[in-house]
């Protein structure tokens, strides 16, 4: 950085960047800054690509800032690929966490009850200050599932898939809902009213995020692109009028409704005949998991659900208040005394202007406050700032959740082989014939993949920029790895060593024999982080 900024300055102002990169083959101009001789940034032996080359002319403007350079990072931004984007907010993380001869880093520590509820579990934490509410979740972060014996970069993102899944999505505190089949998910506004631990659960959803971002994690927790839009402003939701249109918004965040509020505004139809009120609906109810969750532990009981009119500023539960779920039927008054106002032609524009204020913005504004609070534990408020530079709010949701479908050829194509396995090894063969077959399948099939997927890795959803980026032991990039079990015994199961992306291929004697073990081995490994687990398979039978 000082070299850099020697430079700038004998310049006394820098007109293009030459900066080294493989994607950049643009020619530097005479009078460009050579940067060749500069080191690494940040970490050294980093493979050159577009975020570094960002970082670099960053650097350089940051000393002596001119329009031609703010438009060359205008330029690098353009060119940079989510995975690259995924890389530059990492960097940009450690250098505001990681500062010079500052103290080791806290340990949090988590010991999960995988057979117990989670929510529960988390409202613990936040109780005591620790694990996920410790005060530095961006130093050393250490789970252990409870009587099982593996700790590691695998268990802390097999741990952060559970919470995801049955903490949140389905968890008994009505946090979440889906308008489109749970291909994204939204804060759901009856958790206001139905939840008293909302604002803990919410800001727990946060810290998730926020730690998922720092560790280079995704979960299996894909949120729609409005929510990374508010969340990439500090938690708050766009006004009217900013940026897109509030029809449009609704129309991304639901079409029927969006149609069905379009009809209503329009002069040619008489909304009486709806027989409407001043109010919207409250949907107290989870979205089912997705894949094999069978062993997930039941619910928390409820008191029994009833119906209930709220008003948005006053019904809101406090913390000391009872759970108080919500019967279909509750509503929303969008106006006082909004349930003895009928819609008519003459209030249409007012009733739509109203849902959508509810939906977009009122609706939102007290969840998504909790969760950015609890977000900034690790992503805080300056670097948000930046990431809105740099993210879209579709690349913001892409890097948290990853990819929903799973590529099997560019899985294949990513794979590397050790222990003196090679690509045409009979085993490798049979693998990859189950795989494919499983991709080819209905959805509980496709489902297996993910599975498979999580025994590697611990992971169920693959980062931004498919298998080439998957992550392993500390965030590290770490290529899927298949390795030959030359040490197992005839009736072993694949083993994983799922830190380093990597599983033992013991000996298949047929294909009906490799994936009934990679099965076996996918369902036990996915149930229990063990290394002892899938050592054998429970039969001796004849593997034909």
């Amino acid at each position: 950085g000082d070299r850099l900024r020697q430079a700038a300055r004998e310049r006394g102002g820098v007109s293009r960047v030459s900066v080294a990169t493989v994607r950049n083959d643009r020619k530097a101009a005479p009078d460009a800054v050579s940067l060749a001789g500069a080191p690494l940034w940040p970490l050294r032996g980093v493979p050159r690509d577009v975020s570094q080359a960002w970082a670099l002319a960053e650097a350089v403007a940051a000393a002596a800032p001119t329009d031609e350079l703010r438009e060359e990072l205008r330029a690098l931004t353009a060119r940079m690929t989510p995975a690259e984007k995924r890389v530059w907010l990492a960097r940009r993380l450690q250098r505001h966490h990681r500062k010079p001869h500052q103290d080791e880093p806290a340990l949090a520590f988590v010991e999960c009850d995988r057979a117990g509820p989670q929510l529960p579990q988390l409202r613990e934490m936040a109780a005591e200050g620790t694990g996920l509410f410790a005060p530095d979740v961006v130093g050393d972060f250490e789970v252990r599932f409870k009587n099982e014996s593996a700790v590691g970069s695998a268990v802390l993102r097999e741990w952060m898939d559970v919470c995801a899944r049955r903490a949140f999505v389905r968890g008994g505190g009505t946090l979440l809902c889906t308008r489109d089949g749970g291909r994204t998910f939204w804060p759901n506004p009856a958790a206001v009213y139905a939840n008293p631990h909302w604002r803990t659960d919410f800001e727990a959803l946060g810290r998730l995020l926020g730690l998922a971002v720092w560790q280079q994690v995704t979960v299996d927790l894909p949120l729609h692109p409005y929510v990374g839009e508010c969340l990439l402003r500090n938690g708050a939701p766009p006004l009217s009028g900013d940026g897109a249109s509030d029809a449009e918004r609704l129309a991304a965040m639901d079409p029927d409704v969006a149609r069905s509020l379009a009809w209503v505004k329009d002069p040619a139809n008489d909304p009486a005949d709806l027989c409407l009120d001043f109010t919207d609906a409250l949907i107290d109810a989870e979205h089912a998991l997705e894949g094999d969750d069978d062993d997930a532990p039941p619910l928390p009981e409820l008191p029994a659900p009833t119906r209930r009119t709220v008003a948005p500023g006053r019904d809101a539960l406090g913390p000391d208040a009872a759970a108080a779920p919500l019967a279909p039927g509750s509503c929303v008054e969008l106006r006082d005394g909004g349930e003895d106002v009928d819609v008519t032609a003459e209030n249409s524009a007012a009733y739509v202007e109203a849902v959508a204020a509810w939906r977009l913005r009122t609706s939102l504004e007290r969840p998504l406050a909790a969760v950015a609070r609890g977000l900034r534990a690790a992503v805080p408020a300056v670097v948000l700032e930046d990431a809105r530079k740099m993210l879209s709010a579709a690349d913001f949701c892409r890097l948290l959740s990853g990819l929903r479908d799973l590529d099997v050829t560019d899985w294949r194509k990513h794979t590397r082989y050790a222990g003196g396995l090679r690509p045409d090894a009979r085993e490798v063969d049979l693998f990859w014939d189950v795989v494919e077959g499983w991709a080819a399948g209905p959805p509980a099939s496709k489902q297996r993949l993910h599975g498979l997927l999580q025994f590697a890795t611990g992971s169920r959803r693959v980062p931004v920029g498919g298998f080439a980026h998957l992550v392993g032991l500390n965030g590290g990039r770490h290529l899927f790895t298949l390795a030959s079990g030359h040490h197992m015994t005839p009736g072993s199961l694949p083993t994983a060593h799922a830190c380093v992306c990597t599983i033992d291929l013991p000996v298949f004697e047929s294909r009906a024999a490799a994936e009934r073990k990679l099965l076996e081995a996918v369902l036990v490994g996915t149930k229990r982080f063990d290394e002892h687990e899938t050592h054998t398979s429970d039969s001796e039978e004849d593997e034909g």
